[in-house]
């Protein structure tokens, strides 16, 4: 028996990070730096374990905004990944990366702000993305993007 319900179109990490962009701008949020497939640069914050120069030992978010206090930091995929999820914790709770975040964000230490970890995908693997307590989830829909997560941040 055929299913009457048409399957979801796949979107790409760029669509995603490019639509969460113009969301974040939409609610009034100051866009720092946005990062797809194929963009020069980017927000690269480095370890200071990291050894040399390059860009080993550093990480670059796909999408970082700012409004007052609260600053989303994000990554993007196609596809629900955990190694992002781990890698926006490390990025956060990790003494390795906060001179280099700090700097980056132009904040004297980073308990002047609020930050808040963001994953956006495309509508799959809901149920991997529930386990993420304090993250801030967006599900990009073929034509439309859902927020799962702590609503009361892109409140203020």
């Amino acid at each position: 028996m055929r299913s009457s319900s048409k399957p979801q179109t796949v979107v790409s990490e760029t669509e995603i990070t490019l639509r969460v962009g113009r969301y974040l701008k939409r609610k009034g949020w100051h866009i720092l730096a946005l990062h797809y497939p194929g963009a020069q640069g980017g927000l690269a914050i480095h370890s200071v374990l990291r050894k040399g120069r390059g860009s080993g030992g550093s990480l670059i978010l796909d999408f970082v905004a700012r409004k007052g206090r609260s600053i989303i930091l994000g990554e993007s995929k196609a596809r629900f990944s955990e190694a992002d999820a781990r890698k926006l914790a490390a990025l956060i709770f990790s003494p390795a990366y906060a001179p280099s975040l700090a700097s980056q964000l132009g904040v004297k230490d980073l308990s002047e702000v609020q930050l808040i970890p963001a994953l956006a995908c495309a509508f799959a693997g809901v149920v991997q993305l529930r386990r993420l307590e304090g993250f801030l989830i967006f599900l990009v829909f073929a034509r439309r993007l859902r927020i799962v997560g702590p609503m009361e941040v892109l409140a203020k």
